[in-house]
């Protein structure tokens, strides 16, 4: 794919890629952008931006960028058929992890999570590569490629987020007094595992990239849908792929007389950091489409610079649909005595957090909000098969809104 220079090509519409993240929820947007892959390749220019679970879909989708569409929906799709709990997490118990684990407590006076994410870095090199999204970004398709993290500035005033952005042009301008930096970069795999740090559950990341060292977290903590970021990079049009409800669940048509669990509150507490805001950020799209349709030409921001139409593709799951589709492997594949691990299981290499959370919530009733929090964390490969279906299904029902 030619660079975009020539005057022509400059007046082309711009497709921007936009993927929320979920953790194990990323799965539901590989199938939505494997069955989109051929509309995203009528598209002679095209920018990539995703956040958490969505950064992965976001350097997936940009190394493959140069393959036919077929191809492009294989790799999405293989990368995550393959993965389960192995490929993210430590073993609970194993001499290794204890090692890193007490070693990494001593050394910060801290302790920084609750898993060891070791595995994660290895699955990440294996996937992810460098080379090939800088080759392409060079051949300018995509013309640029973005993932979001949260900055831990851990002196009490609150994360800023950063937009480590590939790309040949110069990093976009913001103004001052907002809490979005871009830095330019080349994207590593360290990148992309900073976006998908869960916040307690995961580590904390380190990046040392010149002018954004520091710790950084999940991106979904403050800019979970990065639509700001691609109409940044020039995008015209938008395909926003969410594995969250992209409306709010009406209200309960009960009183709720049950006390919440610690599993219901954490799904509540993630469901509010990655969905609300962007269900918001969606909403204001559609006024902001409005308005310019109703002023025309008159429509323009404080700062003077013109408001304009974005048409955009929603694709995301129905409230509550993924948490059904992990309650149902998750009683198919871990209910009973398959869920409490022996003596011996619990010291073998592949005991891993998922069976944890297999053991506590063999215990439990698995059902409301902690379905929720399960649908975050279970990294088990037939859930990941069945969102795969789902998001292609979801992705070939979806429509433009104008």
């Amino acid at each position: 794919m030619p660079k975009a220079t020539s005057p022509d090509q400059a007046d082309e519409k711009v497709l921007g890629i936009v993927i929320a993240g979920a953790a194990a929820r990323g799965a539901y947007a590989a199938g939505a952008l494997a069955r989109l892959a051929p509309k995203i390749k009528t598209y002679r220019r095209l920018v990539v931006v995703g956040t958490s679970s969505g950064a992965v879909n976001a350097a997936l989708l940009a190394q493959s960028a140069h393959k036919p569409p077929g191809e492009i929906a294989a790799d999405l799709t293989d990368a995550w058929r393959t993965i389960d709990s192995s490929r993210v997490f430590a073993p609970v118990v194993s001499p290794c992890t204890m090692a890193r684990r007490v070693a990494g407590a001593i050394r910060s006076r801290t302790i920084t999570s609750l898993v060891d994410t070791a595995p994660l870095h290895t699955t990440a090199r294996d996937l992810y590569r460098p080379d090939q999204v800088a080759s392409n970004v060079v051949d300018g398709y995509p013309e640029a490629v973005a993932v979001v993290a949260t900055l831990c500035q851990q002196d009490g005033t609150g994360g800023r987020s950063r937009v480590f952005l590939h790309s040949n042009a110069p990093a976009p301008q913001v103004p001052p007094g907002g809490a979005l930096d871009y830095v330019r970069t080349s994207l590593e795999y360290e990148h992309v595992v900073a976006s998908s740090a869960i916040p307690v559950i995961f580590p904390p990341e380190k990046i040392d990239t010149r002018g954004a060292a520091g710790f950084y977290l999940d991106g979904g903590i403050r800019l979970n849908a990065p639509i700001k970021p691609a109409l940044d990079l020039g995008a015209t049009e938008l395909i926003i792929i969410s594995s969250h409800a992209t409306d709010y669940p009406p209200p309960p048509s009960a009183p709720v007389d049950r006390v919440p669990g610690v599993l219901g509150a954490g799904a509540q507490s993630l469901n509010a950091v990655l969905g609300d805001a962007m269900i918001e950020d969606i909403r204001n799209l559609r006024r902001v489409n409005r308005f310019v349709k109703a002023a025309g030409v008159r429509a323009a921001s404080p700062s003077g610079a013109p408001y304009r139409r974005v048409n955009f593709l929603l694709v995301s799951p129905g409230s509550g649909e993924l948490a059904g589709l992990a309650a149902a492997v998750f009683r198919d594949r871990y209910r009973g005595r398959r869920a409490i691990p022996s003596p011996h299981y619990l010291r073998a290499p592949d005991y891993h957090v998922l069976g944890l959370l297999q053991t506590v919530l063999a215990c439990l009733r698995v059902g409301g909000d902690d379905r929720e929090l399960l649908s975050f964390l279970l990294f088990d490969t037939q859930y990941m098969d069945d969102q795969i279906r789902l998001g292609e299904a979801h992705a070939a029902a979806s429509s433009w809104q104008y």
